[in-house]
């Protein structure tokens, strides 16, 4: 892994992070799915800010059918991270309480990985989701 997909990776964490905490504080001040759209147009308007800045240096756009295909299916999964996210804060959820979020998340792509994308699945790995389940299982138990 290069140095910049290392930290790609963790500021892509530390705004998930941020999504948290803000969906949090805001959720009881906006309807679910209002609140959804309002952040789909603000990330819409900085992508849009940084896709005018990439060609303005000249850098080329890549657009191949299958990679619209797929970035369509996460816009759906987005919406839902908003709604459901949103939603949950609105009725109490905690920002303490994401682990479930992010484990449930874990969980699933370590699955996905090893199940429909042939990645390695070794003890560890089976450790990890087993850990993970135990984790959230923990989390609930305790009423966090």
């Amino acid at each position: 892994m290069s140095d910049a997909a290392l930290l790609f990776a963790i500021l892509s964490g530390a705004s998930a992070a941020a999504y948290t905490i803000c969906a949090r504080y805001g959720s009881a001040g906006i309807t679910p799915p209002l609140g959804g759209m309002l952040v789909g147009g603000v990330a819409l308007l900085v992508n849009l800010g940084v896709l005018g800045a990439l060609r303005l240096r000249g850098e080329p756009v890549h657009v191949t059918p299958s990679g619209m295909g797929w970035l369509l299916l996460a816009g759906v999964a987005a919406a839902g991270v908003d709604l459901f996210g949103l939603m949950a804060s609105a009725r109490g959820f905690r920002v303490s309480s994401s682990p479930v979020m992010t484990g449930t998340y874990l969980a699933i792509v370590l699955l996905v990985g090893a199940l429909v994308l042939r990645e390695p699945l070794g003890p560890l790995r089976l450790l990890a989701i087993a850990l993970i389940a135990a984790g959230i299982w923990l989390l609930q138990a305790t009423g966090v």
